[in-house]
């Protein structure tokens, strides 16, 4: 039993001291007539429905929208 905690506490340690995977580009908050131009859909379309994309941002009353999230989004829907 002791065995096996030293394995998982090795695990662990390995996993905690392995560099971390950089982004992948910079990301930019976009504003809604940018992000309707990526996505190919309405201004009107993106405020109805806001709520259902993960990469939606408010700041205050402002929508913005992560453009890494946009390519993530178009990536996973491609398939």
């Amino acid at each position: 039993m002791l065995g096996e905690l030293e394995v998982i506490r090795a695990t662990a340690v390995m996993r905690l001291s392995a560099p971390t995977a950089a982004p992948v580009g910079h990301d930019e908050l976009l504003d809604v007539e940018a992000a309707s131009e990526r996505l190919g859909c309405s201004r009107d379309f993106l405020y109805r429905h806001h709520h259902k994309f993960p990469f939606t941002r408010r700041m205050g009353r402002k929508l913005v929208f992560s453009s890494l999230g946009i390519d993530s989004y178009i990536k996973t829907r491609r398939s």
